[in-house]
């Protein structure tokens, strides 16, 4: 097992599985909640088939570490460079050519729902719940969550962001 950051990775056969380990809600102190390099060696295996992306715990992840996410943001260009480092996770998650599974616990609110939308295939036990609460904060999913969540639903996103907004 291997740890970067807040996840561990682990191999069983053939799978990788990505647990996101950071205390009792998995929140994400960065944007980049793993280093784009350690992902890319992890998946590099010839032989790895797919991989699981899960929570350690009863959440899959509660997002963003808000205290965090306030500190970084007295940084501008900082918080600019996080969140893109983020995105480039996310669009290289989204991008491997085996099948990536998000197996959702719990919570899955702002950054865990844009982590869970990046994988191809999304499990979800029935106390799974779903949000992307920074609107609440005023402002929107940074990495990519409302463009993965349209192409999910194709047409009928407005109406659902309206309704959260509204």
């Amino acid at each position: 097992m291997e740890k970067s950051n807040i996840v561990n990775w682990d191999r069983r056969g053939e799978i990788g599985i990505l647990t996101i380990s950071n205390g009792k809600e998995n929140y994400l102190p960065q944007p980049d909640f793993v280093d784009i390099e350690e992902i890319k060696k992890w998946t590099s295996e010839d032989d790895l088939k797919g991989i699981i992306i899960t929570g350690l715990g009863r959440n899959f992840s509660a997002g963003a570490d808000i205290e965090n996410l306030n500190k970084l943001s007295q940084n501008e260009d900082l918080l600019q460079e996080k969140m893109e480092l983020g995105k480039n996770v996310l669009d290289f998650i989204e991008n491997l050519n085996i099948p990536v599974i998000a197996a959702i616990n719990g919570v899955c609110f702002g950054g865990g729902l844009e982590i869970a939308l990046a994988c191809h295939i999304r499990i979800a036990s029935p106390k799974a719940l779903f949000a992307f609460p920074e609107i609440n904060h005023g402002i929107i999913p940074g990495l990519g969550g409302t463009y993965r969540l349209s192409k999910l639903i194709n047409k009928g996103i407005y109406e659902i962001l309206l309704m959260v907004i509204c």
